[in-house]
């Protein structure tokens, strides 16, 4: 998906970002789960590369405590998962669509703080509060109502 030159710049990116958080954006989804049959999701068509990522991940606790991705190609009405079903082992936050007449009424994956398949209905918006002790990342319905929730707090030490 990346290749070798840009995988190489975004993990030199996070690891030397003095940044207490990270936001990794990908307009397709890491859930290891969503979509087997389509090969333009990185579990499904690109998952030698996934792994490097999660091995990435794997090595640096600290890293991954800070890390979250933000994700969207579902056509859902957004979901929430802690890093339970992320192939990279990080937070994922997939974007609600926000104008389609359908949406997709497929299974998308297990995500461990919901997921709402998408119909015209679903439509929404998700939003991300930083602040320096906590990283809150949220779905919400097209009219502000709160659909999913979940709050990360970053490892400062690792023992």
């Amino acid at each position: 998906m990346l290749g070798l030159t840009q995988r190489n710049w975004l993990m030199t990116g996070l690891t030397s970002s003095s940044a207490t958080w990270k936001i990794v954006i990908s307009t397709v989804t890491a859930n290891i789960q969503a979509r087997p049959a389509n090969i333009d999701h990185w579990m499904s068509g690109f998952r030698d590369e996934a792994a490097v990522f999660k091995d990435f991940f794997a090595a640096n606790a600290a890293l991954k405590a800070s890390t979250v991705m933000i994700t969207a190609d579902l056509h859902t009405g957004g979901g929430l998962d802690d890093g339970c079903n992320n192939g990279w082992g990080i937070p994922e936050l997939n974007v609600p669509h926000t104008n389609l007449a359908g949406g997709n009424s497929n299974f998308v994956g297990n995500w461990t703080h919901g997921i709402l398949n998408g119909t015209s209905q679903t439509a929404g918006f998700g939003a991300i509060t930083v602040e320096p002790a906590k990283l809150v990342l949220e779905v919400y319905d097209r009219d502000g109502t709160l659909r999913h929730n979940l709050e990360s707090c970053p490892v400062t030490e690792v023992i």
